[in-house]
């Protein structure tokens, strides 16, 4: 990943523009709250296959980057006789 400066602004959106994968980030949040960081509420969420813990981070600007962490749901297979 690379990162352009412009001279220009960027505008904010009200959507994350990408995902960062991490692991643990309910302490990632309450960590980067205590610091002063700007942050969302953590979410959860379920798809068939995994459950998601997520929050988004604020940059100066007010650009969101999510946070999120994905563990797959065991699934388990019943063969029938």
């Amino acid at each position: 990943m690379t990162l352009a400066e412009l001279k220009e602004p960027i505008p904010v959106i009200s959507f994350p523009s990408f995902n960062i994968k991490c692991e643990d980030v309910r302490t990632l949040q309450k960590d980067l709250h205590s610091r002063g960081c700007r942050v969302s509420d953590i979410e959860t969420w379920d798809s068939e296959w995994n459950h998601h813990v997520l929050f988004d981070l604020f940059d100066p600007d007010g650009h969101m980057i999510s946070l999120i962490e994905i563990t797959p749901i065991a699934v388990t297979t019943v063969l029938e006789s």
